[in-house]
């Protein structure tokens, strides 16, 4: 009688931790989906300051010679 209560706790620890290595599959996929979207998120904001900058520098060179002309 031992025995098969041994056996069916053996059965359960077995399944739980086939869940339980799955389940950590699962969290390292989401870590991975998540690191890809805040580096797509940071190179998304690095091209708009880079394109902010410019624009400013064209503005400044634009007021510059608008101020030379007169």
């Amino acid at each position: 009688m031992f025995g098969v209560e041994l056996g069916r706790f053996t059965g359960v620890m077995r399944r739980v931790l086939r869940v339980a290595l799955g389940g950590v599959r699962v969290v390292r996929c989401a870590f991975v989906i998540a690191g890809f979207v805040v580096l797509s998120g940071f190179a998304v904001m690095a091209c708009c300051v880079f394109v902010m900058l410019c624009c400013l520098v064209v503005m400044v060179r634009c007021f510059l010679r608008h101020v030379d002309l007169h």
